[in-house]
């Protein structure tokens, strides 16, 4: 005699009767939606974690690159100071000479260069600029 269809049939009975329950459906819908709400946690949990990494890690590098450009502006202010003193080491300033305000300044400066060629020699010559000094009035 075989039970195993008479046993199939009185579990399905059973749990059709059970199902019919409006308690037991209550019972299966909290322990479902519990079981849900666990994973749904624990998984929102794990992302929340993984995008905090990534998020501390990406700020460690703009941390960095925020530094790293600040050095580079400082050297670049001193590269920029130095080439400054640089290119004023090759000044030449002449006081005491009148200015005029209806004279040529580059004619008078290419004439005062010819002059000073044969005293120094042949040298490049980069820019000149002349200036109008104007006296204080008190």
């Amino acid at each position: 005699m075989d039970l195993a269809p008479d046993l199939n049939t009185m579990v399905k009975d059973s749990v059709v009767a059970a199902l019919q329950s409006p308690h037991v459906v209550k019972l299966l819908t909290e322990a479902l939606v519990e079981s849900v709400t666990q994973a749904v946690v624990k998984k929102l949990e794990e992302t929340l974690q993984i995008n905090s990494a990534a998020i501390q890690r990406m700020e460690n590098e703009l941390k960095k690159k925020e530094e790293k450009i600040e050095e580079l502006k400082q050297e670049m202010r001193k590269r920029s100071d130095d080439l400054e003193q640089y290119q004023r080491r090759n000044n030449l300033r002449i006081f005491g000479v009148p200015e005029n305000k209806k004279e040529n300044a580059d004619a008078v400066v290419i004439k005062g260069i010819k002059v000073i060629k044969e005293i120094v020699g042949r040298r490049a010559i980069i820019s000149w600029t002349s200036l109008m000094l104007k006296k204080k009035t008190q």
